[in-house]
């Protein structure tokens, strides 16, 4: 059984529109990554939809190996947009940074 507050992306959107921008945002292409999703969206509320608490919540977001898949869903699930477009965002900060470490 989930901890989500929400099990839908419309009573997600219902109780805050800033999960729909952040859909749309998403699917437009504008938002690349998690800094981008809390630029719209603080990441208490973020952590609250997904019924986690706000500093492991933090842990993952510095750490995206530490998200389970089912963090993953939980995100796709508020925000509206497939597990693959989540895997994007949650994994972009990482993918960034270790290509500045390579180089």
């Amino acid at each position: 059984m989930s901890k989500r507050k929400y099990d839908t992306h419309a009573e997600a959107a219902a109780h805050d529109i800033r999960f729909e921008d952040v859909k749309y945002g998403i699917e437009a292409g504008r938002i690349k990554s998690l800094h981008d999703v809390f630029q719209r969206l603080p990441k208490t509320v973020v952590a609250t939809a997904i019924g986690k608490k706000v500093d492991r919540f933090a842990i993952m977001e510095d750490n995206p190996d530490r998200f389970y898949v089912g963090d993953v869903k939980d995100l796709s699930i508020i925000f509206g947009v497939t597990v693959f477009e989540m895997f994007a965002v949650v994994y972009n900060k990482s993918i960034s940074v270790e290509s500045h470490e390579e180089g």
